[in-house]
Parts: structure tokens; sequence; C-alpha cells
């Protein structure tokens, strides 16, 4: 697997940025389809949620713990790589409409994974939160440029977080609140520093549920970001999305989990 290190600089470009999130994210859903799952089907949710490893399935919870820690370093770089990709696309009419069309496409194959039915209207994916950001953050923007001045931009930006935020809490996108302020804040200090960008984003998250503490190793990752975007894969990363979660649905039916 290629990662586009560089030599001398040892960085890592935009695409392999994406390629270890990808990993972290399919290690994570491992966890959060098939193992979770499996957990809840021999009876031990209420141990599982209570980290409570005692019991017959501890080691499995044990695991199930250790997994979704590792986890939490997946969606704070999607985030950076949004935003970064948000700045410099050529367009972002077409941008966010990819992200919307495969949050469409996502979403049956979201509920399949990690539920026992194919629709489930209760929690949508998280092409859903971003989509939902990067169309606030689109709207703010396009009202800044049409006015004259920079006078009032802020409480335009703030106005268009905070709808983004009651409408992904409505509809329990992944994420949901924190994913918006996570998005938003990036976009904010992304001119102050990578790392500082990647450590306001994860505090973000932290502050949300303490368990996304290991967010902050993604620092380390970006501290050897060089800023280039490397080899053209876009369409994998969305693709990947909905693909793996079917196919852990898949495999989470042949068991019968």
């Amino acid at each position: 697997m290629n990662l586009d290190y560089y030599k001398g600089r040892g960085g890592i470009t935009s695409t392999g940025l994406k390629i270890i999130a990808v990993v972290i994210m399919l290690i994570d859903h491992l966890g959060a389809s098939i193992l979770e799952r499996f957990i809840m089907a021999n009876g031990a949710a209420d141990a599982m949620y209570n980290f409570d490893f005692s019991g017959p399935m501890g080691k499995y919870i044990i695991a199930d713990a250790i997994i979704r820690l590792i986890g939490r370093l997946a969606f704070p770089i999607f985030c950076f790589c949004m935003v970064e990709g948000f700045h410099y696309t050529h367009s972002k009419r077409n941008y966010l409409s990819r992200m919307f069309l495969f949050a469409l496409i996502s979403e049956i194959p979201f509920d399949f994974a990690h539920e026992t039915t194919i629709w489930n209207f209760e929690h949508q994916n998280v092409f859903w939160t971003f989509t939902i950001a990067m169309a606030g953050l689109w709207l703010a923007e396009t009202i800044a440029e049409r006015r004259n001045g920079q006078k009032g931009n802020k409480l335009i930006m703030l106005g268009t977080m905070i709808i983004a935020c009651v409408i992904a809490y409505a509809l329990n996108t992944d994420y949901d609140i924190m994913g918006i302020l996570t998005v938003y804040v990036m976009y904010f200090v992304r001119t102050r520093g990578r790392k500082r960008t990647m450590a306001w984003g994860s505090l973000i998250l932290t502050l949300g549920n303490i368990v996304e503490f290991t967010a902050f190793l993604d620092i380390i990752l970006i501290h050897f970001y060089n800023g280039k975007r490397g080899r053209g894969m876009k369409y994998f990363f969305y693709v990947f999305y909905p693909l793996h979660l079917l196919i852990l649905g898949i495999i989470c039916k042949s068991m019968g989990i």
C-alpha cells in the first residue's frame, strides 16, 4: 500500500491520510458491527455499555473497547481532509453534490451493518454529517461573498453553524452536533497551522465524549502531512464507505446476528 511518503521530509499526502483513516475506520466498524452485534446477541449488551469485563463475554468486550478506542482516530482525519478539500476544490457545488449522493447511497448499508433492519430512521450515516456541515460552510461563504466587506461575516458563519447543528441533531447523524462543531472549528483555525487544527478538532470531540481522547494521536500524523494531494483515488474513498458497510452487514447476516 503506497502512502506516498517523501524522502527527507517524510511527508504524507492527503491521499495517504485518507488511506490511513479508511484502515482505521474499517477496524472500528468491525467492532461496531460484527463484534458488538455478537456481544448483544449473546445477551451481554448491558455489560458492554457498562464496561463490565467480568462475565463470560468479558474478553470480547475488552477487545471491542480497544478496537473502538483505535477507531476514534478516523473521524478527525476525515474532517481534516474534508476541510482541506472544501478549501481547495474547484467546485464546491460538485463537492457537496458528491457527498449528498453518497449519503443517500450509504444509508441502507449503514443500517444493514449496525442494525437488524435495512432501514432505520433513528440514526443516519456520517456522510449526512459532512454534507450538512459543508452545506452550512458553503452557504456562509456565498452570503459573505455577496456582501461588502467583512462586517457581519462571523455572525453569518455562527448562524449557519447553529442551523447545521440543529439539523444534524434532529436527524441523529453520526457524531451529530459534535461532528458539525469539529468541521466548523477546523475550518476556522486551518490557517493557524495543521497541528493546531487537528488539536482543536480533537478537543471538541473529547469534550463531547471522553472516549474520543485518542483522537489527539492524530496530531502525530498531521505533523507529517506535506500538504500535497497525492495520487488520485477520489471515488475510491466515496465508494469504500457504503461497500464495506454492505459487506459487514452480509457477514453479520450470515452469522445470524
